[in-house]
């Protein structure tokens, strides 16, 4: 409880706020970048590790947009129909490869795994996902998982 003696005088925390401290370092462990959606899959933050090749702007002009908003290169409209009945039954979905175009003009490659959130009474609040390979160099032409 908040305001219980742990060791030494500290406080011990709030078990919610460890929870989320816990997961904030496994994720920057665990990724270059990892973000939050709303309840409508629009971005609402991003996280980035200091070794991650993803650039701020680009990040930045995707907050408040939905994943099929952010101009990838190799997604048909049939990925996106499928990708999004994926995200709209509120499942977990692995290894879905973007493409797109850096500031430099050269073609990167993004590999995304996500999770719903559901809140105490089973009410979806938001999607958390990751990205380990955040822009990793690629040609566009070579095969990708969906």
């Amino acid at each position: 409880m908040l305001g219980d003696v742990h060791t030494e005088g500290q406080q011990r925390l709030d078990p919610l706020y460890e929870s989320e401290v816990r997961f904030r370092r496994l994720a920057a462990l665990s990724a270059d970048i990892y973000w939050e959606q709303d309840e409508a899959l629009r971005f609402t933050s991003f996280s980035a590790s200091r070794a991650s090749h993803i650039e701020r702007a680009y990040t930045d002009k995707l907050l408040g947009k939905m994943r099929w908003q952010g101009g990838y290169l190799n997604m048909t409209e049939t990925d996106w129909v499928a990708h999004r009945a994926v995200l709209e039954a509120r499942q977990p979905f692995r290894d879905l490869e973007l493409c797109r175009y850096d500031s430099r003009g050269c073609k990167v490659w993004f590999r995304v795994s996500g999770e719903p959130v559901f809140d105490a009474s089973g009410v979806f609040r938001e999607s958390l996902a990751t990205s380990p390979s955040a822009g990793a160099p690629r040609s566009c032409a070579s095969s990708s998982t969906r």
